[in-house]
């Protein structure tokens, strides 16, 4: 999956999987870093998605959390 911020310029390339019920996206910023962007909590109507960056000592940070809800 690629995604291109046009207010930031931030482009990244992420590689998606299913982890059981979630949807798992992963890749690299311009930076080095590593980020993941999850999907879970999938219903017909709703979802619920998380952004985080890997932190230098291996743990992650949340970044963006969001709560979508079909209209």
């Amino acid at each position: 999956m690629t995604w291109f911020n046009p207010v930031t310029g931030a482009f990244n390339v992420l590689h998606t999987r299913m982890d059981g019920e979630r949807i798992v996206q992963e890749g690299t910023q311009g930076n080095g870093r590593r980020i993941r962007w999850i999907f879970d909590e999938i219903t017909d109507q709703t979802f619920h998605w998380t952004g985080e960056q890997q932190l230098p000592d291996g743990s992650w940070r949340l970044e963006a959390e969001f709560f979508g809800r079909r209209r």
